[in-house]
């Protein structure tokens, strides 16, 4: 094989691949317009259901924060309830107290009117 009939080949190969792009790029274009539109057209149609699923996840979300807030605090006021729990006895003694020097007192006498 000489020089020149490498170069005729690849000549050759070089207008074949160039006929095939020229050939193939508008029918690729086209079905890149294509597949653009139909992303635009699915995500139009699909976007209400999107809003729709972001909305419900929005309220679930506000509802687990506020079921989560209300168990802490729950939570939360049983352990003080647990941990004063012991205390009741004193409590009681110093209700008793109070009652028993509220009742000892004598009420003083109303004022008179002038």
């Amino acid at each position: 094989m000489t020089l020149l009939e490498v170069a005729g080949t690849l000549l050759l190969v070089a207008i074949v691949a160039g006929v095939v792009a020229v050939v193939a790029l508008p029918i690729m274009l086209a079905m890149a317009v294509v597949g653009a539109v139909v992303k635009v057209a699915l995500l139009i149609l699909i976007a209400p259901i999107r809003l729709l699923g972001w909305l419900i996840g929005a309220g679930l979300a506000i509802v687990g924060l506020l079921l989560e807030g209300s168990l802490l605090t729950g939570a939360a006021a049983l352990l003080i309830v647990v941990g004063l729990l012991p205390l009741a006895p004193f409590l009681l003694l110093g209700l008793l107290l109070v009652l028993l020097v509220r009742s000892s007192r004598r009420s003083a006498a109303p004022a008179a009117r002038t």
